[in-house]
């Protein structure tokens, strides 16, 4: 469950301006599912409740946002670092599907990424993960970055530091423009034999014809 709001944004030119109003709940559940040792069946789906204020426009919307399925496979493994390739599929909802662009705006697409990851220590990882997002019906496709790293002070504990940057790497259509948006996240979880819950949040603290974005969540996960 999270709660995302904003009250200015970054111009053309990467500045942070006052202005305009963003406010969105969602609520989201992401899976994977091993299929086998090499092969990991993954996906996310969600349902938003968002209104935005822009430049005097209002846009408002209740229902389903951008959702995925995909598979991961492992293509590499030692002792302490693991490679894998992900693609996933991806199809628009009426809510936020796209930066930059009117809400249910988007379309059909493909998310193809490469991850690896390493053990630090006996308590320690950290992931990165470069994709390319691809856009049916002339929108923009995307260059994502993602990269995570963890630590457990503790058996039960786990503290997570993320960042997340995306940038538009192919001409906009006619009324659209370039972007880019980098976030900043933090979140502690607590295992219990219930699940592990996790709280957290992430600001934005760069961008260019983005929304500058602050959140709180509230997560949990289960293995089964």
């Amino acid at each position: 469950m999270l709660y995302d709001r904003a009250d200015s944004y970054f111009d053309a030119d990467g500045r942070p301006v006052d202005g305009g109003y963003f406010e969105k709940k969602e609520y989201a559940t992401f899976f994977e599912y091993g299929i086998s040792d090499r092969f990991t069946l993954v996906g996310r789906i969600a349902w938003q409740d968002v209104v935005r204020l822009d430049a005097g426009s209002f846009d408002a919307a209740q229902g389903y946002a951008a959702s995925e399925i995909g598979v991961r496979m492992t293509v590499w493994r030692s002792d302490r670092t693991v490679a894998a390739t992900q693609i996933s599929a991806l199809t628009p909802g009426d809510g936020e599907n796209i930066a930059d662009h009117p809400l249910g705006d988007g379309a059909y697409g493909a998310d193809v990424r490469a991850l690896i990851g390493r053990s630090i220590g006996d308590t320690g990882f950290t992931e990165v993960q470069a994709a390319y997002r691809w856009r049916d019906q002339g929108f923009q496709d995307e260059a994502r970055i993602d990269a995570t790293i963890g630590w457990r002070p503790r058996p039960r504990i786990l503290v997570l530091g993320q960042s997340f940057s995306t940038w538009s790497v192919t001409d906009p259509m006619i009324g659209r423009r370039e972007f880019s948006q980098h976030k900043l996240q933090a979140s502690v979880g607590y295992a219990t034999r219930f699940g592990d819950f996790h709280i957290g949040g992430y600001l934005t603290p760069a961008g260019r014809n983005a929304i500058d974005e602050r959140a709180v969540f509230l997560g949990w996960w289960r293995r089964f």
